[in-house]
């Protein structure tokens, strides 16, 4: 097999991966430093630690198996009922979608 930039048989240790994403994220915009309008809502570093603690709570689990996950499936519901009610449509239906394009193509749709 030829050599491979991407795959070795040894992988790769932690500490390397790391090392690399924090060289790459160097070169991106200074979100926290509000260079990014509209890109990132940034409340407060407070508000992004609660954050951080809501996400990681789901951040291994999947919403495509909602016999595996039903409290996922439990919080889907709960916003298309709030989206329903904000909306005044008693009788609608939806489903919730990953964003961006995917999100516009199921407006397309229905």
């Amino acid at each position: 097999m030829a050599t491979s930039k991407f795959w070795n048989s040894q992988g790769r240790d932690r500490t390397s991966i790391l090392k690399d994403l924090e060289a790459n994220h160097q070169r991106d915009t200074d979100w926290h430093g509000g260079k990014t309008w509209s890109l990132v809502y940034h409340a407060s570093d407070e508000h992004t630690e609660f954050l951080k603690k809501a996400y990681s709570t789901y951040f291994h689990q999947n919403a495509l198996n909602p016999n595996a996950f039903p409290s996922l499936k439990a919080y889907e519901a709960d916003v298309l009922a709030a989206c329903t009610e904000l909306f005044n449509g008693s009788d609608a239906a939806g489903t919730m979608t990953s964003g961006g394009s995917e999100s516009i193509m199921m407006a397309l749709k229905t």
